[in-house]
């Protein structure tokens, strides 16, 4: 009886179990959460059949463990679970950065195969009540594999996220992480550091009372990122740097070309087709071809059962 583990039942993870459920790829699927309350609720929804009192209760004799706990956790769960698993299985876990996974990861017993993977959801909900099997349909799902990844653990999560309705999309966790940087860090790095900028002025007091909505959506926007935008910064600060001087030069640019409306324009328009060909091609890897739900079944029993036996 093929089993699936889900510690953390949040949206996400309550999401994933409704997804994979629908595909009837495990029969049984086994739920852990520190909150019981959350826990609770994904039973009450249908996420997991059995509500575990432990992570490591939770993944005994599970093929497949999925974590979908803060990457800050990740370290403590491994070691919470790691007693309960069994040989063979394969982990994966779904938070935004990939090297401090693979590098948490490391703490896992010889015997189970690691994958790194985050879906990119672009519908998040915030809790299990709101969970959803269908915010996976055509999203994309990032599999990070290290080089020694068993293959056959790699087609085996690959085969689950196609299950899941999702697009399988893989780069190697340094890569992953340094393109992220640019669509997760960057954007709220920025409005951070502008608001910043206007509230520490000498003349914001004064500039403080004409501000009106415009500036008040986008402090709400800051305000939302909270400390960890901060100590994610620094976990990636390589990346982000590199990030933040293509844009110090963009801004530098525009500073010295300010009187030129017409050219502001013309670039404003090609960054407008920009956003278009990026919708358009992201819409085009969402709905690439993917196999039949039928042929699903097999192939991923059939992956997991060598990736069992492979060590």
């Amino acid at each position: 009886m093929a089993k699936l583990a889900i510690i953390g039942t949040g949206f996400v993870g309550a999401s994933l179990s409704l997804a994979l459920r629908r595909s009837k790829l495990f029969e049984v699927i086994s739920g852990y959460d520190r909150d019981r309350t959350r826990l609770a609720a994904a039973k009450r929804i249908g996420a997991v059949d059995q509500e575990a009192p432990s992570s490591a209760a939770a993944v005994q004799q599970a093929a497949v463990v999925v974590l979908t706990v803060p990457g800050r956790e990740l370290l403590s769960a491994f070691d919470e679970l790691a007693p309960g698993l069994s040989p063979g299985a394969v982990v994966t876990e779904t938070s935004r950065w990939k090297v401090p996974a693979t590098e948490a990861a490391r703490t896992l017993p010889p015997e189970v195969h690691f994958i790194a993977g985050r879906p990119v959801l672009d519908d998040r909900g915030h809790d299990a009540e709101e969970a959803r099997a269908e915010v996976f349909r055509n999203a994309i799902y990032c599999l990070s594999p290290e080089q020694a990844a068993s293959e056959a653990a790699v087609n085996a999560m690959s085969a689950l996220v196609t299950a899941a309705g999702a697009q399988p999309y893989f780069l190697d966790p340094a890569e992953h992480d340094g393109l992220t940087a640019a669509g997760e860090l960057l954007p709220p790095a920025l409005l951070a550091v502008t608001i910043s900028a206007l509230t520490s002025h000498p003349r914001w007091d004064e500039a403080g009372k004409l501000a009106g909505d415009t500036f008040n959506q986008l402090a709400q926007l800051a305000e939302d990122a909270g400390p960890a935008l901060w100590q994610e910064a620094a976990q990636n600060s390589a990346a982000l740097a590199r990030w933040l001087d293509t844009t110090a030069a963009a801004l530098l640019d525009l500073r010295d070309r300010l009187n030129d409306s017409d050219q502001i324009e013309a670039d404003w328009q090609a960054t407008l087709q920009a956003l278009a060909r990026w919708r358009r091609d992201k819409r085009l890897l969402q709905e690439s071809t993917m196999p039949p739900m039928n042929e699903l079944k097999p192939n991923l029993f059939g992956k997991l059962l060598k990736a069992r036996a492979s060590r």
